[in-house]
């Protein structure tokens, strides 16, 4: 096997087409879709056989995969012809059954072997057609259905397309493929055009299928992001130029006659420096067409527009805070104001006074509780990192909680496998506020018993290595990527309601009668604050599970 411009063409070819006919066989159900995926798989045949043509000096093989793409060529503008009449909705009976009778004949000369009965080597390369009068008048066939196809179709989509300009341009585009590929008779012919043109081929299906998908003319269900086929169309540039790297040097090395491999590295390289300022400039081109915007002008444009968004969101979040606020402030205000008017005609009243010196007080404390956690919330305090033993933390919170537990007989299990000592940069007493938090969560949704579940696992502990043999076992990070330890605990309570799920880390938002709504939006806040994660999900078997995820890391967050 041997690699040539001509061989290179195929199977780039190939890599294009093959994925398109994939692509719009399975998504496309309607006749349009069936038809048009014909068309790019009457191009795929050409562009395997291309390669095959391109690679093999075996005379015999080569007049077999001839005859085998020349099939692939016949069908190319039938079946977009066909697609196209079925776009416009005005199918011309009598040009479809010539344009495939023909066809069909023409399959029927070339596996007798009558199209071309020999073929001769051309370029020093690979082995050509010869010239006969069926190879005329199937190129003459060819011409005439692609022109009529591609008029069909520019003057449809002229009368019926909102962004004309654009699709014009596409479509003139794809026009240039069928150009390139009628070049690829010239040699037939007489003319020692070397085949160049095959390059363009894909070109064509490329373009139309982006403007079929993008005005759903194949009817498929799918939402078509540019990107796709910009990312396709600079692939395609990016082939194009190094191709044009490679045929340059080998024109430089025929001229100058010289054989070494590093030589020819360090003139491709120059080349290609040379084409860069090129490349660029069609890259250019394309952004313009696709997004309209120069890549730094979309640069801009993003930024303004995160910076709305973040303006957004900003506001938004305030809104909140503001009527969560005045909601959680109302209640606790209306008692202290309605004891406060009745306070100057019960002044000797003990039973009032006591009443009203215990409802005030709690009143005023459910205020400060509220300040505090929203100062918590909207301000939280930088975290103070220092080396921390997590599993020493976690067994000293669950036993501040101990009564709790014993009071609402509920069973406290933990699972930490065989790691005990774990020393991580944490701040200790924010990390012990987000574990109560979720602690007494659990105990709120458990008033009836139960058990509570407080497992840990090392997320890529083949990372870690344990620090000397001593009896603490400790284990500290070996390496500068972060590894994760995952706190999960769960209940065995109700669970969380599955309307409810989505909005528990939200501001203000609570399910309980008691409470400012803010626990759980400070609690990921600090996990957050830590570089870490926090998410609640339901167990299968019932009750509620938070998943705290935390960096283990021995340097400053």
């Amino acid at each position: 096997m041997h690699l040539n411009p001509f061989a290179i063409s195929g199977l780039s070819n190939t890599f294009i087409y093959l994925p398109l006919v994939l692509f719009i066989f399975i998504k496309g159900k309607s006749k349009i879709a069936r038809i048009f995926s014909l068309h790019i798989f009457s191009a795929l045949i050409w562009s395997i056989g291309a390669f095959l043509i391109g690679t093999t000096k075996n005379e015999k093989i080569a007049y077999q995969a001839m005859n085998f793409s020349y099939i692939g060529v016949i069908f190319i503008p039938v079946f977009l012809a066909h697609a196209i009449q079925l776009l416009i909705g005005k199918q011309n009976r009598p040009f479809l059954y010539f344009i495939y009778s023909q066809a069909i004949f023409f399959t029927a000369i070339t596996l007798l072997g009558l199209l071309t009965p020999k073929i001769e080597w051309r370029f020093n390369s690979f082995y050509w057609y010869t010239y006969t009068h069926w190879i005329l008048l199937s190129f003459v066939l060819f011409v005439l259905i692609a022109t009529i196809a591609h008029y069909q179709l520019f003057t449809y989509y002229k009368k019926h397309s909102t962004e004309t300009m654009e699709d014009v341009i596409f479509l003139s585009m794809s026009a240039l493929g069928f150009i390139g590929g009628i070049s690829n008779w010239l040699p037939t012919f007489g003319l020692n055009f070397y085949p160049y043109g095959n390059f363009l081929i894909s070109i064509n299906s490329i373009f139309i299928t982006y403007v079929a998908l993008k005005h759903q003319v194949v009817e498929i269900n799918f939402v078509i992001k540019r990107t796709i086929f910009y990312s396709i169309i600079l692939a395609l540039l990016s082939i194009v130029y190094f191709i044009a790297v490679f045929l340059s040097e080998k024109i430089v090395q025929g001229y100058f006659g010289y054989k070494s491999f590093i030589l020819s590295i360090l003139i491709a390289f120059l080349i290609g420096i040379v084409f860069i300022p090129l490349r660029n400039r069609i890259q250019r081109l394309i952004d313009t067409l696709f997004f309209h915007k120069s890549p730094a002008e979309i640069e801009e444009e993003n930024k303004k527009l995160l910076k709305e968004v973040e303006q957004t969101e900003r506001l938004k979040t305030i809104a909140t805070l503001a009527t969560g606020v005045a909601h959680e402030i109302k209640n606790p205000l209306t008692a202290i104001n309605t004891f406060s008017e009745q306070l100057p005609k019960r002044l000797n009243d003990k039973e009032f006074l006591a009443k009203f010196s215990r409802i005030v007080g709690h009143e005023v404390t459910r205020i400060n509780d509220l300040v505090h956690d929203l100062l918590a919330f909207a301000k939280p305090a930088p975290a103070h990192l220092q080396d921390t033993d997590i599993y020493k933390l976690i067994d000293s919170t669950l036993e501040l909680l101990n009564n709790a537990f014993v009071k609402y007989n509920i069973t406290v299990r933990q699972e930490h496998g065989d790691v005990r000592n774990l020393v991580m940069k944490i701040d200790e007493k924010q990390i012990r506020q987000a574990l109560m938090n979720i602690f007494l969560n659990a105990i709120e949704a458990m008033t009836s018993g139960g058990q509570l579940t407080v497992t840990t696992r090392i997320l890529g502990l083949e990372d870690l290595r344990i620090k000397g043999k001593n009896s603490n076992n400790t284990q500290v990070l070996n390496s500068s990527i972060p590894q994760i330890l995952e706190v999960s605990i769960s209940d065995t309570g109700p669970g969380i309601s599955t309307k409810d799920l989505p909005y528990i880390f939200d501001p203000f938002f609570s399910t309980k009668d008691q409470g400012t709504g803010l626990g759980l939006s400070v609690t990921q806040g600090i996990i957050q604050n830590h570089g870490g994660k926090l998410y609640a999900r339901n167990n299968p078997d019932g009750g509620a599970e938070f998943v705290m995820e935390l960096p283990i890391t021995t340097d400053k967050l």
